[in-house]
């Protein structure tokens, strides 16, 4: 064996490699719910499992990082012990075409499992030194062979604490079955540290009903977990145990929960010491199916006199979905003045109460820490009437978002809205420029007009941009790139017309931009928005969003207008990229093929893939 192989360090990190998640007590908090969705690899346990059986040097990393994720449940538990065994039969069947792509070799397995017998104290020694390496599991309650079920049971409750190092677990909802939460409370330990639910369906009347009991279950003998997740589907979660059960929670991610269960999350969440993480979401509909409490009812509600603790004293990220008056209530109890991420789905007809919304965000104490914020509104299609067609009503930046500018920190701004026509002019460009000049590093000001009819492609043809739209122009939109220095990705939905004299005129920035001995530039000039080349981070400028109604853009006559305008912007801005193929490792670059066929025919997207080309 050579040398290097005696460190055990080595070996720990060769073993890591193979191992299906990271190794044991390098988890992180965002490993496990991730881990749902994928299956084990056999083939790297099946090489860890050779390599724990080698010698003495390789037995304790290869059975480490062989044991720290269980991804089908607690059977694999059961093969060390001699009366266990795994029963595989096979009939030949007819080949079908897809054997030859997928590797079929003509024969159905059928694979059952039979355990009996006395289980020895050598035995419990077995069972125990895989049991102990466990770090992380995965327990499909509705996988067969049931481990709930006898002959299995009697073993994992004689074995209580089950686990003594998990660290992180998935189950599916037990669902009322007095068997499976036993198993359930003996998986609890002190060392759990992330919890993840996944809600069972068995009609709207059932689900979620017995989740209560589940968590509360874990919180007897789990008291230190400190992330929640409940995977809920497209079905509400309807019942809940009281948060104050876990108190140590730092991440708290309860999906899709109905609106009578909204109101008592957020004032269990208000109250825990330590949570950084909030995500929550509504249905669409303002009741719910089970007679919840009413959206409104909080607005009546009397807060209690005196004082009281400081409410998400220390919360950092939000991430809220739901009606106004939700978002509202929950906007207006934040009390951290570390809150750096929020991100909000809203459904409101009226836009106006959006604006409402922001402008009392805004006048809050935690904004001023925020450097991330993520806003979707989905409004109603409202479409008016024109000669030749219909166009959707516009909303403009300034009447809608501009309480946004007050906020000092933010260094990412995401604004989606759909149904409707976002109006963007130079003036809100420069208002833009102006606010955020700073420190902004993405700006995504996008709107979308949803085809009621998408099979028949009759609205699309009757669609027409409104009447007096304000687009920015292409020289505006430079100018504030190289205002915001730290600017690396900027998208719009369309930009105006590029004139002949504006063309002239951003040739004119590029030639002086790239003047050789051009002195440097100071920072007066640079807060005064003069300041052309030297913005290297500009690298995703995307001047037409994938829609019809954004690919207007025309450029001056002659057949290398395209190029000259690439060349300028490229001159400028030397990190440019136009849309690429996508694929693995390709990060913020937008995929050309989000484009219709007819789209990427326009000049708006010819002139962003032709940052490709020029130099």
């Amino acid at each position: 064996m050579h040398h290097a192989l005696a460190n055990p360090d080595v070996l720990t990190n060769i073993c890591a490699q193979l191992a299906i998640s990271l190794p044991p007590g390098a988890l992180g908090s965002d490993d496990l719910p991730n881990l749902v969705r994928f299956g084990e690899g056999a083939v790297a346990r099946r090489t860890l499992a050779r390599a724990a059986l080698a010698c003495r040097a390789f037995a304790e990393p290869a059975s480490a990082a062989l044991w720290s994720v269980l991804h089908n449940g607690l059977l694999p538990l059961f093969y060390p012990l001699p009366g266990f065994k795994v029963v595989v039969e096979g009939t030949e069947v007819e080949e079908s075409p897809m054997d030859e792509l997928f590797g079929g070799g003509g024969v159905a397995r059928r694979v059952h499992h039979e355990f009996s017998g006395h289980v020895s104290a050598a035995d419990w020694e077995r069972f125990a030194h895989c049991a102990r390496r466990v770090r992380c599991l995965l327990w499909h309650g509705r996988r067969p062979p049931n481990v709930h079920e006898p002959p299995y049971l009697p073993v994992l409750q004689a074995a209580a604490p089950l686990l003594p190092g998990l660290w992180g677990l998935a189950f599916d909802e037990c669902a009322g079955d007095p068997a499976r939460l036993a198993v359930l409370r003996a998986l609890g330990t002190p060392s759990l540290s992330v919890v993840v639910v996944r809600m069972r369906h068995g009609g709207v009347s059932a689900f979620s009903r017995y989740l209560p009991r589940d968590l509360e279950a874990l919180a007897e003998t789990s008291g230190r977990v400190r992330r929640l997740d409940l995977v809920s589907s497209y079905e509400p979660t309807r019942h809940l145990c009281s948060l104050a059960r876990f108190g140590e929670l730092r991440t708290l991610n309860v999906g899709l929960v109905s609106h009578g269960l909204y109101q008592e999350v957020i004032r269990d969440s208000a109250g825990l010491a330590y949570l950084e993480e909030l995500r929550i979401a509504t249905p669409d509909s303002a009741a719910d199916d089970d007679g919840g409490v009413p959206v409104n009812a909080f607005q009546n509600s009397r807060r209690p006199k005196g004082r009281r603790p400081a409410r998400f004293a220390t919360l950092k990220t939000l991430s809220v979905a739901g009606t106004h008056s939700e978002v509202c209530e929950l906007l207006s109890s934040i009390e951290s003045p570390s809150l750096s991420h929020v991100s909000i789905s809203i459904t409101e007809e009226d836009v106006e109460l959006v604006s409402s919304m922001l402008g009392m965000m805004c006048n809050t104490t935690y904004t001023a820490s925020v450097q991330q914020f993520i806003l979707t509104i989905d409004t109603k299609l409202i479409l008016d009437t024109v000669p030749d067609g219909v166009q959707p009503r516009p909303v403009a930046f300034s009447a809608m978002f501009s309480p946004l500018l007050s906020l000092p920190a933010l260094e990412a701004v995401e604004l989606t809205i759909f149904n409707r026509v976002l109006s963007l002019s130079d003036a809100d460009v420069a208002h833009i420029g102006d606010a955020w000049h700073a420190r902004l590093r993405r700006l995504v000001l996008h709107s979308h007009v949803r085809d009621p009819d998408p099979d028949s492609g009759s609205f699309a043809r009757a669609l027409r941009v409104p009447a007096g739209l304000a687009c920015p122009s292409l020289s505006a939109l430079a100018s504030l790139a190289s205002r915001c220095r730290a600017l690396g990705e900027l998208r719009v939905d369309g930009v105006a017309d590029v004139s002949g004299e504006e063309l002239g005129a951003l040739e004119a920035r590029a030639d002086a931009a790239a003047a050789p001995g051009r002195p440097e530039t100071g920072r007066a000039r640079q807060d005064s928005g003069d300041v052309d080349g030297g913005q290297t981070r500009f690298a995703h400028f995307v001047l037409a969003s994938p829609g019809d109604h954004c690919m207007r853009l025309s450029l001056p006559p002659g057949e290398d207008a395209v190029s000259r305008v690439a060349r300028a912007l490229r001159r400028l801005f030397p990190s440019l990229v136009g849309p690429g193929e996508g694929g693995r490792g390709s990060g913020r670059r937008p995929n050309r093929y989000q484009w219709t066929e007819a789209q990427r025919r326009t000049d708006a997207f010819r002139l962003m893939e032709k940052f490709n080309e020029v130099l």
